[in-house]
């Protein structure tokens, strides 16, 4: 797991080293989700990768590879196995995995723009606590 998360520090390094600039920067994101370690980021290939260690300590690694948020790959690492899912397969299995892949990876997306913007939110209505002057509220 150290040298997946050593990889990971890296190519997250060069992309912005080499890139400068992300394709989504709104959902760069690195912390813990819902009990979960989630770190969205860019990579040496200007790809969008998503990586989460689910709470069963599975590594699964969400690729967008068109910059899209459409993933292209999944590697899902349980245990000592690593299994690659690829979106172009034509295997009806592989196609309900990218599927139930993308489904994850879009709620996880979700979750990052929640957390991230939970400062701006009224902590009781859940709708934006921004204002307009000292004294009003945008509702």
């Amino acid at each position: 797991m150290r040298k997946i998360l050593t990889n990971i520090v890296m190519s997250t390094a060069l992309s912005f080293g080499v890139g400068g600039c992300s394709n989504h920067p709104e959902y760069i994101f690195k912390g813990k989700i819902d009990g979960e370690f989630v770190e969205y980021y860019d990579d040496a290939n200007n790809n969008n990768d998503l990586f989460v260690i689910d709470k069963n300590r599975n590594e699964i690694l969400y690729t967008d590879k068109n910059n899209d948020l459409s993933i292209d790959t999944i590697q899902i690492t349980t245990g000592g196995n690593t299994t690659y899912y690829h979106s172009d397969s034509t295997n009806e299995d592989v196609k309900k995995v990218i599927k139930k892949g993308q489904e994850k990876f879009d709620f996880y997306l979700s979750r990052i723009m929640d957390v991230q913007t939970a400062p701006l939110m009224d902590p009781v209505s859940r709708k934006p606590n921004i204002t307009n002057d000292d004294s009003k509220k945008v509702k």
